[in-house]
């Protein structure tokens, strides 16, 4: 079968994809899929993070759990889990993402279905070489309510408000985190050697249950029902 070499965190954008082509080249890449994709009614995006784009995804994944754990607040890490509704004709797969005030709602499920479960609270997207599609349209199509994207040199914090996304100054989600430039984010990759994300938490009351995505040196695509 013929392959498309693209380097790492070039997105690959094609048009006029079928639901069930989406569907099929989510299947044929299974659990060890390496790749990430992104549909929007028909346009599919396909990429491969780079190494730097998965060491900021640790980092503020590792960020995004330093509130809950300080607290002693249930969540759930849902990864790089294939998020998809058929007829919205919308999915995607974040770099990463957490389940904070629904946790007890999606607790123990093996696949989400979003025309009966919540999609997850928080959504986090590194966004190294500009993306080529917006997915802000997805996440509101699919209900996501806030988003943290990382984006030259700065993290910006996007709350869903009458279905589309305004820019705030801190997350609702995780009371207490805020937006802010890059160099916090060095400072927290560089300041602990050999721990996750060097953020130094450990996993508290974190919720480990079958839904799951990608972790540091593991590619685990869960998918979300139709």
């Amino acid at each position: 079968m013929a392959t498309v070499i693209q380097p790492a965190d070039q997105p690959v954008l094609m048009d006029g994809v079928s639901w069930e082509t989406y569907e099929a080249l989510l299947a044929d890449g299974g659990d060890c899929r390496q790749t990430r994709m992104a549909f929007d009614q028909g346009v599919l995006e396909i990429v491969t993070p780079s190494y730097e784009h998965e060491r900021f995804r640790d980092v503020a994944s590792g960020v995004a759990e330093e509130i809950p754990n300080a607290r002693g607040q249930d969540y759930l890490r849902s990864g790089s889990t294939t998020f998809k509704q058929e007829g919205l004709g919308r999915g995607f797969e974040p770099d990463a993402s957490f389940y904070v005030a629904h946790t007890p709602r999606v607790w123990g499920l093996s696949r989400i279905d979003l025309s009966n479960d919540p999609p997850p609270d928080l959504v986090i997207e590194i966004d190294v070489a500009r993306s080529s599609l917006d997915k802000l349209p997805i996440y509101a199509a699919l209900g996501v309510p806030e988003i943290w994207r990382y984006r030259a040199d700065r993290v910006y914090v996007y709350r869903l408000v009458n279905s589309s996304y305004v820019e705030v100054d801190q997350s609702e989600v995780l009371p207490g985190l805020q937006a802010c430039n890059s160099p916090h984010l060095h400072k927290r990759d560089c300041g602990s050697r050999g721990r996750r994300g060097g953020s130094g938490f450990t996993a508290g009351r974190m919720r480990r249950g079958p839904i799951s995505g990608h972790d540091a040196g593991q590619s685990n695509h869960m998918q979300s029902a139709t």
